[in-house]
């Protein structure tokens, strides 16, 4: 059962990236628009990528004002850190491209709002 997970959850994750195959293209030497911000697009799809794993307490948002998505996880501060260098493995991985200054930030169900970690996008 868990080999056909991680089958399907390949198989989605690859349907997503060629989904959004132009998301991630921004400046020189991508398909877009030259100097085009994809930093929206990109976060939408880190969310929805983000949703897919299952594992988060609540689903992942976003803020453009803010240049920040989010996620809760429920479980401790090392977890946080953990999901953190899971992020940007991802955004690695899909070569999503985010304008400066835009961050991940992870909070656990007990840190009352508090940050428990941050990695930039």
């Amino acid at each position: 059962m868990k080999r056909t997970c991680a089958v399907v959850m390949t198989g989605f994750l690859a349907l997503m990236s060629a989904q959004y195959a132009g998301a991630a293209d921004v400046g020189a030497g991508g398909d877009g628009e030259a100097g085009a911000d994809k930093s929206e697009q990109n976060a939408v799809l880190l969310t929805q990528i983000l949703e897919s794993e299952g594992d988060l307490a609540h689903p992942p948002e976003y803020s453009v004002e803010e240049r920040m998505v989010y996620a809760v996880v429920d479980g401790t501060p090392d977890e946080a850190r953990e999901r953190c260098l899971l992020i940007e493995s991802l955004v690695e991985r899909y070569d999503l491209v985010f304008a400066k200054g835009w961050t991940a930030q992870v909070l656990t169900e007990d840190s009352e709002g508090q940050v428990m970690a941050s990695c930039p996008l």
